[in-house]
């Protein structure tokens, strides 16, 4: 069999020496000498220190009749394989141009990799934040925030206290309320809800009882909101309250769809409203004709809780229900101050609303 020409010489370059006779057991390259294993009859080089090593080259030794000799390089047949292995003839006219492609490529792979940004890319993540807002929610600007971000530091609870909603996300707003994704991320908050509803134990004694908030709830105001510019204009009480006269607002589809998978399993329902005692009739009209036909309670602020916040006031109402001898399996609102304060239920879900915030 022919004998490989050890690796250790693939860029090995030396000054110039003449070549040494070669024996049947071994061949000298320069210092470093190949003996054949012999159990798997392949070179082994004695030294392989010279692996990268790179001097001026070599005169070749003389070629066997296994060997092609390509100017002084050797190609020697493998011979499992039956083919030709070439290390790089360094004394061809076109050796020093291939030598410094081998060493430029990485050089150049790198800098395509670490390009600038050029125009293109930069248009990419200019889709990423389509909407600037130019205001935050307390009126003050926020250098870089997408309308995304708002709607989630709203929902999250990070972003408080807000009066409207940024102009610059009015559009975003709307597309979110009228399009898919309002419903879904509603479906998911009452998928969560029944979830948990199938679980609970009850006590047999009617004593059980889930709290529903009203708007954006139970109710939906978004044919109102979306005459005026779903939060971005301030609130309007005479307005609101004109709306909420005509009693035709709908139902929630996934929080009706709650609230009578609620009563089939022996909960009890209470509506807890921000809404006046004066808007009792309309409310229950309202309730009525949307598909909410039953209720424990249906508690309204009365005069008594004037000057009280959204917190302190249902805080308080959930304190009497305990009182009375109700506990509160669960409780869902739009708002945060429907699900915080005391006396809040065994669980809270927090249903999307981006367009109003009530402390």
């Amino acid at each position: 069999m022919s004998v490989a020409k050890p690796r250790s010489l693939e860029h090995h370059v030396s000054t110039p020496t003449s070549a040494p006779s070669i024996s049947s057991k071994t061949q000298k390259y320069g210092t470093s000498k190949c003996r054949h294993h012999p159990q798997h009859q392949i070179s082994v080089a004695k030294s392989r220190s010279l692996e990268h090593h790179v001097s001026t080259p070599t005169l070749a030794p003389s070629i066997s009749s296994k060997t092609q000799k390509y100017g002084t390089s050797k190609c020697r047949h493998h011979p499992q394989h039956q083919t030709g292995y070439c290390p790089l003839d360094v004394n061809t006219p076109t050796a020093p141009i291939l030598f410094k492609m081998r060493l430029l490529f990485p050089l150049l792979l790198a800098a395509i990799l670490v390009v600038p940004t050029t125009g293109s890319e930069e248009e990419f993540l200019n889709q990423i934040h389509a909407l600037q807002p130019r205001y935050g929610g307390g009126g003050t600007p926020v250098q870089g925030l997408s309308c995304l971000s708002w709607r989630l530091s709203v929902e999250a609870h990070n972003i408080i206290d807000w009066k409207t909603v940024p102009q610059a996300c009015k559009d975003y707003v709307g597309h979110y309320m009228l399009g898919h994704q309002y419903r879904k991320d509603s479906e998911a908050v009452v998928d969560e809800a029944l979830v948990y509803a199938q679980s609970l134990q009850l006590g047999g004694d009617g004593k059980d009882l889930w709290v529903f908030d009203i708007d954006e709830t139970t109710l939906s105001n978004l044919p109102y909101y979306a005459k005026h510019g779903f939060g971005v204009e301030p609130y309007n009480s005479t307005l609101f309250n004109l709306w909420v006269d005509d009693g035709k607002a709908p139902a929630l589809p996934e929080s009706l769809k709650l609230y009578g998978k609620l009563l089939s399993l022996g909960l009890k329902v209470v509506f807890i409203t921000g809404r006046p005692e004066s808007q009792r009739n309309v409310t229950t009209k309202n309730l009525h004709k949307a598909g909410y036909h039953t209720w424990e309670k249906l508690i309204l602020k009365g005069s008594s809780y004037t000057g009280y916040t959204a917190v302190a006031y249902k805080s308080s109402e959930r304190k009497m229900l305990e009182k009375d001898g109700y506990r509160i399996a669960g409780n869902i609102g739009d708002q945060w101050s429907d699900i915080l304060g005391t006396h809040v239920g065994n669980r809270t879900f927090k249903l999307p609303d981006p367009m109003y915030y009530i402390s």
